[in-house]
C-alpha cells in the first residue's frame, strides 16, 4: 500500500492497491498531493522519514530541500513558548495559538516558527493535513531567541515571514523582552494584540517552590 510522503513513490501507482473501502481515502490523498508545492511534498518526505523522526534536533529544510538540523529548544525556550501561547489564547479567546508550526517560505524552504496565531482557514487546513507547511504565513509569527541564534538568522526569518504574508513578527529575547515588528519596522507594541505583555516571565510559577526549598 502506498505510504504518503514516501520518497520515490508516485501517487497514481497507489490506485492499484486500493480496495473498495479505501477508495474515498485514496481520492482525498490524491487530491491533496496534486495541490502540494514541491517544498511541501519534500516536507512530507522529511516528516515521514523513519530515521529523521528519531532525531532530537529541530529540523527545517533549505530552498533546495536539504535538511537543516539545530539543537532542540531548551527549558527556557520551551517555557517562553508556552507562556506566549497562553497569553495569545487568553487575550484573543479563540485557542488558535500553536507552537512549532512549519511555514513554507517564498524560496521553497520550510522554517519552524516557535509560536503562531492561526486564522480559522489555516486551522481547517491543518485538520486536513496536520504536517502541512503553511503559506501564506499566519498573521502573527513569533521567534524565540536561543543561545545558538544570531541576529542575522532572526532578521532573515523575520523578512521571510513578511514576504509570505505575516502581519506581525514578534521576537522574544533570551531574558523575556518582547519586540514587535510589522513590515514597516519595529513597533512600541503589537497593533494586532495591543494588550500583549512586553516582558515574558517564566520564573513566577517556580518562585514559591524555590523559596520554600
Amino acid at each position: 500500500m502506498y505510504q504518503p510522503g514516501r520518497a520515490g513513490a508516485h501517487p497514481y501507482h497507489a490506485s492499484r492497491d486500493c480496495v473498495a473501502n479505501d477508495l474515498h481515502q485514496c481520492y482525498l490523498y490524491f487530491m491533496s498531493v496534486i495541490h502540494l508545492s514541491p517544498a511541501a511534498k519534500r516536507w512530507q518526505e522529511v516528516v515521514n522519514d523513519p530515521l529523521l523522526s528519531q532525531r532530537l534536533e529541530r529540523i527545517e529544510t533549505d530552498a533546495r530541500g536539504q535538511v537543516i538540523m539545530a539543537p532542540p529548544p531548551d527549558f527556557i525556550h520551551r517555557s517562553q513558548a508556552k507562556q506566549i501561547q497562553a497569553h495569545l489564547d487568553r487575550l484573543l479567546g479563540q485557542e488558535q495559538a500553536m507552537t512549532e508550526q512549519p511555514i513554507e517560505t517564498d524560496v521553497g524552504a520550510v522554517k519552524i516558527a516557535d509560536v503562531v496565531w492561526l486564522t480559522r482557514e489555516q486551522c481547517q487546513q491543518l485538520l486536513r493535513d496536520p504536517n502541512l507547511p503553511l503559506q501564506p504565513a499566519p498573521p502573527i509569527c513569533v521567534e524565540i531567541i536561543s543561545p545558538s541564534n544570531t541576529i542575522q538568522q532572526m532578521d532573515e526569518k523575520r523578512a521571510a515571514y513578511f514576504a509570505i504574508g505575516a502581519k506581525e513578527v514578534w521576537i522574544c529575547e533570551r531574558g523575556g523582552r518582547m519586540r514587535f515588528f510589522d513590515p514597516t519596522g519595529e513597533l512600541s507594541q503589537s497593533r494586532l494584540v495591543p494588550q500583549f505583555p512586553k516582558q515574558i516571565s517564566i520564573d513566577g510559577p517556580f518562585a514559591g517552590r524555590n523559596a520554600a526549598a
